[in-house]
């Protein structure tokens, strides 16, 4: 019974961990060309850009657009 509470709760914690990540990145749009500003971690993990880009925006500095390349300030 232990055992398949555990296995419950890490698919719940995964479930919803893996709906905020989606929403948050959903939120990325740019307001310059409406497309998202970032690509996905999941699609291109070993991305250098992409991977400023992230950091930049938890960091709260400007980063630049993937589509367009103009400067987006984060919030």
């Amino acid at each position: 019974m232990g055992a398949g509470f555990g296995i419950l709760s890490m698919v719940v914690l995964g479930f919803s961990g893996a709906l905020c990540e989606y929403a948050a990145y959903d939120c990325l749009i740019c307001p310059y060309c409406g497309q998202r500003a970032v690509k996905s971690h999941r699609e291109f993990p070993g991305d250098k850009e992409n991977n400023a880009r992230f950091k930049a925006i938890v960091k709260g500095e400007p980063f630049e657009c993937v589509h367009c390349n103009r400067v987006i300030e984060s919030t």
